[in-house]
């Protein structure tokens, strides 16, 4: 079960990936479903809240496990400076 502070974690590390890399990956267990379902939860919200929408995708691997993936596909962008 997922704590407020392993969210926390979690929204530094997608916020940090997502900006400087356009893409955020991690394998969970197959049997992680709620993984799952948290990662693509809090990549959408901290891809709104920095201005970016994403793809994400969830394919099993060959070994038995779950490969998430979070891909920036559009920067919103950014407000003409005042004159």
């Amino acid at each position: 079960m997922a704590t407020a502070a392993h969210d926390d974690l979690t929204r530094i590390a997608l916020a940090h990936a997502l900006l400087e890399y356009g893409q955020y990956h991690e394998t969970v267990a197959l049997d992680d479903s709620e993984r799952c379902a948290q990662l693509g939860r809090l990549g959408r919200e901290v891809a709104s809240e920095m201005g970016i929408e994403v793809s994400s995708a969830a394919v099993p691997t060959d070994d038995g496990a779950v490969h998430v993936c979070l891909l920036v596909v559009n920067r919103m962008p950014e407000p003409e400076p005042a004159a």
